[in-house]
C-alpha cells in the first residue's frame, strides 16, 4: 500500500500523463520534479509499488516503464548526493 504522500504525488503523475501516448521532455521533467520533491520532504518509495500503482491506473506499457525508470533514476540520484552531504559539528574546535 502507498503512502500518501507516495499516492498524492502518483494522482499528480497520472493527471501530467493523462491522454498521451508518448511522454514529451515537459512532462519528464514535471514528473521527474515531483519524486524530487517527494525523497526532499524524507519520504521514501519502491519503484516496484510505483510500478504496480501504474498498471492499475494505465494501459500504456511504454508510459508505465518510462516513469517507473524516472522513478528509479530519481532516487537513486538522490541517494547518491544524499551521502556526501557534510554534516557541520558545531561542537568540534578543530
Amino acid at each position: 500500500m502507498l503512502s500518501s504522500e507516495l499516492e498524492n504525488t502518483m494522482k499528480k503523475v497520472e493527471d501530467i500523463i493523462k491522454n498521451t501516448d508518448m511522454l514529451n521532455q515537459e512532462q519528464v521533467e514535471s514528473i521527474k520534479l515531483l519524486f524530487q520533491t517527494l525523497l526532499n520532504k524524507g519520504v521514501k518509495y519502491d519503484s516496484n509499488e510505483v510500478e504496480n500503482w501504474l498498471e492499475n491506473k494505465i494501459q500504456n506499457k511504454n508510459i508505465i516503464i518510462r516513469i517507473t525508470n524516472l522513478s528509479h533514476y530519481i532516487q537513486t540520484k538522490h541517494e547518491q548526493t544524499s551521502r556526501f552531504r557534510v554534516i557541520p559539528d558545531e561542537s568540534c574546535d578543530c
